[in-house]
């Protein structure tokens, strides 16, 4: 039965430098790399806990666009036969992990995924639906991307004599006749198509999709849009995923029962839930319950901190910033005072 809201997107939340990323890392190398890992995913469903069966996931996806991740992803993996799934979603290149791919690059990974998707009518509705849920930021929206699919039909009704529509002069084709609106686009657009794409190419029953910090290359309302289309495409596919973030707007998409927080004790990692409730719940509100006392020590918390202890009223320091002061600040201002002169 399905759950409201939704379970099949897990976020592991914290601040930078907390260890998100290589929780991540460890979780692809607990699945490609059984033997020569010390990492495993444990069931724990079972009367013994247990490490998860070979056959526990079919794929796994791994999505990082980060530029500066020492982690070397593994090779790509396609062949069911050959046991679980691999398939890599980023800048790292495959065979020399040393660059990082191109625009160029990535552009044609997106032609090749696009073309995969419009070769399957189940996967071309999926990549239309994710389409239409990513239209709800007005930017994406007019880029009209659903177009892409009547473009594809028409190069393919184009087809030379004994030329495929899997070749490789077919992906050119087809890349000259996208490429004006593929240019057109934002690098943070491009990197949600060629990822919804690619997911949508790649993602089967019992995927596993593991994203890092995704909120690095978008905004927030293309962010909750964007998490929106992956839990549709998880749920008609029988899928989970797994994001690494620092992002309350990916939690407002998520309930707790699906978050963890994550921070630093010394040498040690410690998890919790959140204490409320995280689906729909304000930003600011999220903020405050994850990052508490980072937030009270950085950005306008500590500026008006420091107003207080000059021993200034309320009505001066308001004054001192020419009535600037936001409501949620004029409230802070005033809890700090109260401490502050009750001594």
């Amino acid at each position: 039965m399905d759950s409201a809201p939704r379970s099949n997107i897990h976020a592991i939340i914290g601040r930078n430098g907390v260890g998100k990323t290589t929780i991540l890392n460890g979780m692809i190398s607990a699945i490609t790399d059984r033997q020569g890992t010390s990492t495993k995913f444990i069931d724990i469903d079972g009367w013994q806990e247990s490490e998860i069966s070979n056959d526990y996931f079919s794929s796994l996806v791994s999505v990082s666009f980060s530029a500066f991740d020492p982690f070397t992803p593994p090779e790509e993996q396609p062949d069911p036969a050959k046991g679980t799934c691999y398939f890599y979603i980023g800048l790292k290149d495959g065979e020399n992990t040393e660059l990082h791919r191109t625009i160029r690059d990535l552009q044609y990974d997106c032609i090749k995924a696009l073309i995969n998707c419009f070769q399957n009518s189940s996967k071309t509705k999926r990549w239309l639906d994710a389409i239409e849920k990513l239209g709800s930021d007005e930017n994406f929206f007019l880029m009209r991307l659903e177009e892409l699919n009547a473009i594809y039909l028409q190069v393919r009704q184009d087809l030379k004599e004994n030329e495929q529509s899997d070749s490789a002069s077919f992906a050119d084709r087809f890349r000259n006749a996208v490429a004006p609106t593929l240019s057109r686009m934002s690098s943070g657009h491009a990197i949600v198509l060629l990822t919804i794409t690619r997911l949508v190419s790649t993602v089967e029953e019992k995927t596993l999709v593991l994203l890092d910090e995704p909120e690095s290359h978008l905004h927030p309302p293309l962010l909750s849009a964007f998490v929106r289309a992956l839990s549709d495409l998880l749920h008609d596919r029988n899928g989970l995923s797994i994001i690494a973030t620092h992002s309350p707007v990916v939690l407002q998409e998520i309930p707790k029962s699906c978050v963890w927080k994550i921070y630093r004790k010394g040498e040690n990692v410690v998890t919790s839930r959140p204490n409320i409730e995280t689906f729909a719940e304000n930003v600011g509100v999220l903020t405050s319950e994850v990052f508490n006392l980072e937030v009270e020590r950085s950005g306008f918390h500590d500026i008006l901190a420091n107003s207080v202890l000059t021993g200034k009223t309320y009505e001066e320091i308001v004054s001192e910033y020419d009535n600037q002061i936001g409501f949620e600040g004029r409230a802070i201002l005033k809890v700090l005072i109260a401490k502050r002169d009750r001594g």
